[in-house]
Formats: structure tokens, C-alpha cells, sequence
């Protein structure tokens, strides 16, 4: 198949964003065992301006290595195709970023030569629903919380209470895909989540104890705000 986002048609609910994405949740969906991202760069470059030929996992050190020359915020820049790579890599799929002009590029990647840069597959790739909530789906807001819940969420894999929320920003509903930002921790996205509550009601109970919830709303259905079934640390 070939497969593009019809950007003059597609709506907010819908819409993937950029076709590197979508290639990912395709390549998801399929269980492929391999991507091919090709671009008009020969690969990732480091910061001796040479091709990276493998990496073993898309960190925040290597997304920094994106530079006016080769990477930009755009739609298709190499921001997406890292975003892409990561997408897959998480569902156990290695991936090629290589230069589509290339002669012959698709039959020597998949024949093993070292062309472009080859992305290795994690070791434990994440479950297919937490890839959904992960990946999937966009976020419909934040909430901020502190560094005890941060810990909580990341070191003891439990779920996000409301007690230690800060603030929230944004419209979402329940149910929505939302994000779980530290303060003071370079505000970087710490997980992610189906929120059991609205923004405006999360807004009410923030700080809050889970036995305070009742008396605050009028009713209760949750003790969480995220529990840690519907949550992936990013």
C-alpha cells in the first residue's frame, strides 16, 4: 500500500500530523520488521558532522544533535522522523533513516549494508495499548505535578493521584490522552495517560486527598486522576 495523509482533508481528531508518523503506527500496526525512512540527508549526522551509522535508543541527547542544516521543526524535518523512530523502536521494529536518492538504497538496506543510520530495536518494546496511549493518540493537555509524584510515577510505578498535581493546563475531557510534566524538571514530559477526569474537575481537586475528592465534586469515581494501567512513563 501507499499510504499519505491527506492534509487538505483530514481534521484535528483524525490527523496524523506528518507522513513519518504515520509510517510508524502503519509500521505498528502491521508488524513490520523493518522501517525505511528515506530523506535528502544521508542519515543522522553527529556533532562532528558525520554520519551516526547505529544507535541504540533515541534519547534527548541524540535528538539535540538536530541542527539548522539537517533538522527543523517542520512538518518532515528530522524532529519527525526521530519522533517516528522512537514510535517504532518501542514496538520492537529496527529502523534506516538513509538518502532516498541513493541508488539501489531500499535493496541494500534490507540486504545489510551499512547505509544511512540504522536505529536498533528496544529490548523490551512497550505493550500495544501503552504504545496506543503513548504514541497513538495526541494529547489534549498537561497537568503539572511535583517531585514527590514524579518519583512516584517513574521509581514505585504507581498511579497519579491527585495530591500531587500543581496546576493544569488546557481543555481535555475524561478520557482524554493527556501529559504529566514535572515542575523544575526542565518541564519535560515524564509520562502520559487517560485522564479519569475533566480538566476543569482535576482543576477542583488538585492537592487534594483521595478521600476529599467526594466532598469537593459531589461524587467520586476514581481515587486516580491517571491509574497506573492507563499510564507510560515517557
Amino acid at each position: 500500500p501507499v499510504i499519505n495523509e491527506n492534509d487538505s482533508v483530514s481534521t484535528e481528531e483524525i490527523k496524523c500530523g506528518d507522513n513519518d508518523r504515520l509510517s510508524s503506527l502503519v509500521a505498528d500496526l502491521a508488524g513490520s520488521d523493518l522501517l525505511i525512512i528515506l530523506t535528502d540527508v544521508e542519515g543522522l549526522y553527529g556533532a562532528d558532522g558525520k554520519i551516526i551509522e547505529k544507535v541504540s535508543s533515541v534519547t534527548a541527547d541524540i535528538k539535540s544533535l538536530c541542527g539548522d542544516k539537517c533538522c527543523d521543526v517542520s512538518v518532515g524535518g528530522m524532529i519527525s522522523k526521530l519522533e517516528a523512530v522512537k514510535t517504532a523502536t518501542h514496538a520492537g521494529i529496527p529502523c534506516v533513516i538513509a538518502r532516498g536518492k541513493r541508488e539501489g538504497v531500499i535493496k541494500g538496506v534490507c540486504g545489510g549494508e551499512k547505509t544511512g543510520t540504522y536505529f536498533e530495536p528496544e529490548s523490551s518494546p512497550i505493550g500495544a495499548r501503552k504504545r496506543w496511549i503513548a504514541f497513538g493518540r495526541r494529547s489534549k493537555g498537561t497537568v503539572f505535578v511535583d517531585e514527590g509524584a514524579r518519583e512516584a510515577i517513574t521509581g514505585k510505578n504507581k498511579s497519579l493521584l491527585p495530591g500531587g498535581i500543581v496546576s493544569v493546563d488546557g481543555s481535555f475531557s475524561q478520557g482524554d490522552v493527556i501529559d504529566v510534566v514535572c515542575l523544575g524538571a526542565d518541564d519535560a514530559v515524564v509520562a502520559r495517560g487517560l485522564s479519569n477526569y475533566s480538566a476543569g474537575e482535576i482543576e477542583k481537586i488538585k492537592g487534594k486527598k483521595t478521600g476529599e475528592i467526594e466532598s469537593v465534586l459531589g461524587y467520586k469515581d476514581y481515587d486516580e486522576v491517571i491509574h497506573r494501567d492507563n499510564l507510560v512513563v515517557m
